[in-house]
């Protein structure tokens, strides 16, 4: 719905406006840089499942076999993470202003390249 004319308020209610603008275009803007960067520290190696692909398009199979088959290939499917890359991601993400009571998350953003080399990444294994 599109209205046109113009409206009258208060410059309390315009400065509020305002500044839900600015957060908004903050927020757009890190989560732009986010997604940029997250593409920088994975790849997904999907050989082997490119192969079973060409493997099930060579051969007469219904559509349930054709749905099993792919499930099966898409096991195969691999994440590649560089973790140099996911350690600065993270150390360049962290907004000291969310973690004023948080000495860790502020030492992580400090760290050197040398000190974030030697910190080491652990992935949890989530349970069935």
């Amino acid at each position: 719905m599109e209205l046109k004319g113009q409206v009258t308020i208060s410059i309390e209610d315009f400065e509020k406006l305002k500044a839900a603008a600015e957060q908004k275009e903050y927020a757009e803007n890190r989560l732009t840089a986010f997604k940029d960067r997250m593409s920088q520290f994975y790849e997904i190696e999907d050989t082997e499942f490119w192969k079973q692909v060409k493997e099930i398009d060579s051969k007469p199979m219904t559509d349930r076999q054709i749905d099993k088959a792919l499930s099966k290939a898409r096991e195969t499917l691999k994440i590649v993470v560089d973790t140099e890359a996911l350690k600065k991601t993270i150390r360049s993400m962290i907004n000291k202003k969310d973690y004023p009571d948080d000495d860790t998350h502020v030492d992580l953003s400090n760290t050197t390249d040398k000190e974030l080399k030697a910190i080491e990444i652990c992935f949890r294994e989530q349970e069935d």
